[in-house]
């Protein structure tokens, strides 16, 4: 990015911790590295040196080979599992194979494919392709919006977001739903937000199926057996 477009991260940053400041929240952890990196797809041992400026530039091959692993890992499934890559193509009508040069580092993705996946995970649109400091700006301004707004008096936020999503149709409609559609939904939500890093990791089926087989053995372990069952006479 040229210089003269090139955000001012250290003011941004400076507002933002003031922000911080005066809504509550704990300016360190609202500008810690790890969130910032979740947020921007900047890697965390570059945040500091992307806000100073001092960072050098990483070839746009480099940086979109070390993001897309990062959305992989840091925005799993809802049993804590990496998304496959065909799921992830799948969402927005490619071959699954289409994702597999990226996933190795060997190649670059078409426009329309980062832009998929980056709707696939719920982020920003460019966190892919962009530039670190124009992601890490992004990043921070979003931060800057959320306390600007988290400070302002006026409509109950829930009230706005429901509002602004129709929630009202959504549930009438949704009324209309069998226990199955029920099921499905409530299964298509926890995939939404697993993708968007919203929804704390389960464990994966395989540990539940573990604790689940004492207990199935426990219950046939008194049930009565054989010749010594007794029977109603």
């Amino acid at each position: 990015m040229r210089d003269a477009l090139r955000p001012d991260l250290a003011a941004r940053w400076g507002r933002v911790a003031e922000a911080a400041r005066g809504r509550g929240p704990d300016p360190a952890a609202v500008l810690s590295a790890e969130r910032l990196s979740h947020l921007s797809g900047v890697e965390p041992a570059r945040v500091a040196a992307v806000v100073a400026g001092t960072a050098p530039e990483v070839p746009l091959e480099r940086r979109v080979h070390r993001r897309f692993p990062l959305l992989r890992a840091t925005r799993r499934d809802k049993h804590g599992r990496q998304w496959p890559l065909a799921a992830i193509a799948e969402d927005f009508g490619a071959p699954g194979a289409s994702l597999g040069p990226l996933n190795t580092g060997t190649g670059l993705p078409r426009l329309g494919h980062a832009a998929g996946v980056q709707r696939f995970f719920g982020v920003h649109p460019g966190l892919l392709l962009a530039d670190d400091a124009e992601a890490l700006g992004t990043a921070l301004a979003g931060i800057e919006r959320e306390l600007g707004s988290a400070g302002q008096g006026g409509e109950n936020p829930m009230l706005a977001v429901m509002r602004a999503h129709d929630v009202r149709g959504i549930v009438t409609r949704a009324g209309r739903l069998s226990p199955r559609g029920w099921k499905s939904l409530a299964d298509h939500l926890e995939d939404l937000l697993a993708r968007e890093g919203q929804l704390a990791r389960l464990p994966p089926p395989a540990a539940d199926a573990a604790e689940a087989v004492p207990a199935a053995e426990a219950d046939t372990a008194d049930a009565p057996h054989g010749p010594d069952r007794e029977h109603p006479r």
